[in-house]
């Protein structure tokens, strides 16, 4: 349903989407967002993989921005980085503000040892990120990691912004912290010390 979906996205500036399996609802979405933008990837797949619930499965990500945030560019990272659905990667500017970059990153599921490769591989992600863009170092990483944070081995400077409670439900009672975000505290001065999770009247 897309109107509580919208009064959410109200409430923020910039809204990165995963698992997105068609334009469509976005377009939907936007209409109940005046003055809201969107960009949307081409659709990732991969059959070059042992998680093969991915196969033959499109996905898109999609950023969603406000009229307080200018999009300047956008891309999807390739190789050397290895990923079953590479990361979006889009150059934001806030209004009279600084300008930063945002990563949508969905790990795969899969095996273990294939989810352990892609977070492994962000460390690569990150410099290349820095190298294309001339030592940009204001990088904000978000999405499912499909491991909690105290798997990941970037450097100390990298902190999530989710430490406590639970992103994903399942229909035990258990839970995870699989989604994320990510920043580097001594890039991101910005960053004013506030995060939360929303969760939906579904759980």
């Amino acid at each position: 349903d897309p109107i509580p979906v919208a009064e959410i996205i109200k409430n923020y500036d910039l809204i990165a989407l995963i698992e997105i399996r068609g334009e469509d609802c976005i377009k939907k979405l936007i209409e109940l967002l005046p003055g809201y933008k969107y960009s949307i990837s081409p659709p990732l797949c991969s059959t070059q993989t042992s998680a093969q619930q991915t196969g033959k499965r499109r996905e898109h990500y999609t950023f969603i921005w406000s009229s307080k945030i200018e999009m300047i560019k956008y891309s999807t990272v390739e190789a050397p980085c290895h990923f079953v659905r590479p990361p979006h990667i889009g150059f934001f500017k806030v209004n009279g503000g600084f300008d930063f970059i945002f990563a949508a990153i969905h790990v795969v599921w899969g095996k273990k040892i294939d989810r352990v490769i892609e977070i492994e591989n962000i460390n690569i992600l990150i410099n290349k990120i820095v190298k294309s863009t001339g030592g940009e170092g204001d990088i904000i990483l978000a999405g499912d990691f499909n491991m909690p944070p105290e798997n990941f081995s970037l450097p100390p400077e990298w902190i999530p912004l989710i430490n406590g409670g639970t992103t994903v439900l399942k229909s035990g009672g258990e839970g995870s912290r699989y989604d994320n975000i990510w920043i580097n505290k001594n890039n991101t001065s910005e960053y004013a010390g506030k995060s939360e999770i929303i969760k939906s009247a579904g759980g």
